[in-house]
């Protein structure tokens, strides 16, 4: 997600940073002008979504379908001002249990953009998170 809101950064493990970044930027300005439904790995759930320009960059959006979907499963309905509590995505967390453990994990660039926006979800979620495991 970085690299959209930040499409000109140079990646460290890109074999060429400067073109890689150029054909970032010519990517998603093509995806974006042209409204192309794009399938994303490693983008918020569904991963289903267009990218829209945004200052000198980009931002994703969850397919209206999708989100109106979700939004009628969390909340029964599909009024404004619930499909704009779900309209950004913050990715995915998985918690299991390993001996006499607990393990959980995040898709971590999307969790930090979910926190970085204070998206009310993941910043609970984290908060649940921090005080199971710190004792709080």
């Amino acid at each position: 997600m970085l690299l959209l809101e930040k499409p000109l950064t140079e990646f460290l493990y890109d074999t060429d940073p400067k073109q890689s970044a150029q054909s970032r930027v010519k990517m998603l300005g093509m995806l974006a002008d042209q409204k192309i439904l794009l399938l994303a790995y490693h983008f918020p759930w569904p991963g289903i979504g267009h990218v829209a320009r945004q200052g000198e960059g980009f931002r994703y959006y969850i397919e209206d379908s999708d989100l109106n979907g979700i939004v009628k499963i969390m909340t029964g309905n599909t009024d404004p001002a619930s499909i704009a509590k779900f309209r950004y995505g913050s990715g995915m967390l998985v918690h299991m249990m390993r001996g006499k453990g607990e393990v959980v994990t995040a898709a971590t660039c999307e969790w930090v953009m979910g926190l970085k926006r204070n998206c009310p979800f993941t910043t609970q979620i984290t908060r649940n998170i921090l005080d199971r495991f710190a004792g709080g």
